[in-house]
């Protein structure tokens, strides 16, 4: 199942402490500027990369899934 968001996006349905884990990473590799890339596991589910990549497009993050 998923949510749109305000801008009509589908938003990723996942648990809650998956989706705070994800977000601080992503957090904590936004403030580090000695850092181009962050690789997440590959254990990731399709809907927690879909929530990966639609948190990185609010802050104009290129993303790649393989």
């Amino acid at each position: 199942m998923s949510r749109l968001n305000a801008n009509n996006k589908q938003m990723a349905c996942i648990k809650e402490d998956v989706k705070i884990s994800i977000t601080e990473r992503l957090d904590t590799f936004l403030r580090d500027d000695s850092r181009a890339e962050i690789v997440f596991e590959s254990s990731l589910t399709s809907n927690e990369r879909k929530y990966i990549h639609n948190y990185c497009i609010q802050f104009s993050l290129k993303t790649r899934s393989h």
